[in-house]
C-alpha cells in the first residue's frame, strides 16, 4: 500500500511525488505520479488513463498535445494508456515499464543517469572516450584487442578529439587499430562513466564514455595506423572468451549494454541534468525534494 501524505502542501509518497505539468498552449494542470524525482530531466512523455481532463476525446495512444516539464520547460507528448492505475510521466531508459511503452510508440529515451565503473582515483585526468564492438556474424565472433600482460583483452577504444563525434571517433579508431573499414552501425548504448588506469599512459582517467556495436560487411583490411605506445594483437574470440577473458569494468559493460534487448539503468551519477550533473542519486534527489516543495 502506498501511502500518501502532505507536507507543506505537496503530496508525497515516500520516494515518490506527485508533480504539476502545465499543458502547453492551456490554462489546464496535470498532477502526475513521478517514480523517482531525481529523473525529472528524463522525462521524454506524459501518459494519463483519460483524456477527460484535456477536453479532447482520445481513447489510446498520443493526443496531439504536450505538457511543460516545470525542471527545464522541455515540451513532452501527452499519451493515454486506460490500462494505468494512475497518471504519470515516462523515465525510458530508467524505468523498465516506461521503456517498453517508449519502444512501442517510437518515443524518445533520454538518458539521465550514468553508471559507474571502476572506482576513483587520485590525480584523474578527464576525457570523453569511446569503446566500439565489431561483430562479424558469419563466424560469430566479436574484435578485440589483446595487450597481454598491459592490460588484457580489450574491445576497441580511444578519445574523442576535438571537434569530434562519438561516432566518428569509433569508426576513425576501429580502422587505425585493427585496419578494417566496412562496418555497419547497429547500435550506439549509454554512457558510462569509468574511472581507470591506462598502463600504455602511465595515468589516470575518468572518462565519459560511448559504446557502440557495429557488424562487420568486409573481412578485407588495410594497415594498422598505430603511436609507438601500442603494442598488442588484434584477435577474434567468441562468446565464451569474452564473458572469460575481458574483466575491465567498461568493456564488460558496454558488452552487456550492446547485446542487450533493452537497458535500464537505475544507479549512478546524474547527468544532462543541470543543476544535478555530477551528484550521486541520492543527493540529487534530496536537491529535487527540496525544489519542488518550493515551485510545485
Amino acid at each position: 500500500m502506498v501511502i500518501i501524505y502532505r507536507e507543506n502542501g505537496v503530496k508525497r509518497m515516500k520516494n515518490k511525488m506527485i508533480v504539476k505539468f502545465k499543458v502547453d498552449k492551456s490554462d489546464k494542470v496535470l498532477e502526475l505520479l513521478v517514480k523517482e524525482v531525481d529523473t525529472l530531466y528524463g522525462v521524454t512523455y506524459v501518459l494519463l488513463k483519460s483524456s477527460k481532463i484535456l477536453g479532447v476525446e482520445v481513447d489510446e495512444g498520443f493526443t496531439n498535445m504536450y505538457a511543460i516539464n516545470p525542471v527545464n520547460d522541455s515540451k513532452v507528448p501527452i499519451y493515454i494508456n486506460s490500462k494505468i492505475k494512475e497518471d504519470r510521466v515516462g523515465v525510458p531508459l530508467h524505468n523498465e515499464e516506461d521503456y517498453d511503452y517508449a519502444i512501442k510508440h517510437n518515443i524518445e529515451c533520454k538518458q539521465v543517469i550514468e553508471e559507474i565503473t571502476g572506482k576513483p582515483l587520485d590525480n584523474e585526468l578527464k576525457k570523453n572516450s569511446i569503446v566500439a564492438i565489431v561483430y562479424d556474424e558469419d563466424n560469430d565472433k566479436y574484435l578485440t584487442i589483446n595487450w597481454h600482460d598491459k592490460g588484457g583483452r580489450l574491445f576497441i577504444g580511444g578519445t574523442i578529439k576535438d571537434g569530434e563525434s562519438p561516432l566518428d571517433c569509433a569508426i576513425r579508431e576501429i580502422e587505425e587499430e585493427t585496419g578494417y573499414k566496412k562496418i555497419e552501425l547497429i547500435k550506439e548504448v549509454p554512457k558510462i562513466n569509468h574511472h581507470y588506469y591506462a598502463f600504455n599512459k602511465d595515468k589516470y582517467f575518468n572518462i565519459e564514455c560511448t559504446g557502440f556495436l557495429f557488424k562487420l560487411l568486409d573481412k578485407n583490411k588495410g594497415e594498422q595506423n598505430l603511436d609507438e605506445d601500442e603494442v598488442f594483437s588484434v584477435e577474434w574470440v567468441d562468446k565464451e572468451t569474452i564473458l572469460k577473458e575481458i574483466k575491465d569494468g567498461l568493456h564488460h559493460k558496454t558488452y552487456e549494454y550492446a547485446t542487450k534487448d533493452k537497458v535500464i539503468i537505475t544507479d549512478g551519477i546524474l547527468v544532462n541534468s543541470n543543476n544535478l550533473d555530477g551528484m550521486m542519486r541520492k543527493e540529487a534527489t534530496e536537491v529535487m525534494m527540496k525544489w519542488l516543495k518550493e515551485h510545485n
